[in-house]
């Protein structure tokens, strides 16, 4: 089996467009948004291959989640835990 050029080059390409899309999902989830919000953004990255993930970094979105805030991923968990006494 001879792998030519060109498909290595696809590889490749593909390989960095899911990088980018899981880079970018790692970075919404330290934000802070709503569920819809989430959800438009995640439909921005996937269905803009290269410029999606970029996009959704570059305009920062949401409030950022600091030490004291919860991201989305977080928010959930806490609404599920015991209530402390």
């Amino acid at each position: 089996m001879n792998i030519t050029f060109p498909e290595i080059l696809i590889a490749l390409l593909v390989v960095c467009m899911i990088g980018e899309v899981i880079l970018a999902a790692m970075y919404l989830r330290t934000r802070s948004l709503s569920m819809s919000e989430y959800w438009g953004w995640a439909l921005v990255i996937v269905l803009v291959p290269l410029l999606g993930p970029f996009l959704a970094i570059a305009t920062r979105p949401g409030q950022a989640a600091g030490p004291g805030q919860a991201g989305l991923l977080n928010k959930a968990a806490q609404r599920r835990a015991w209530p402390r006494r």
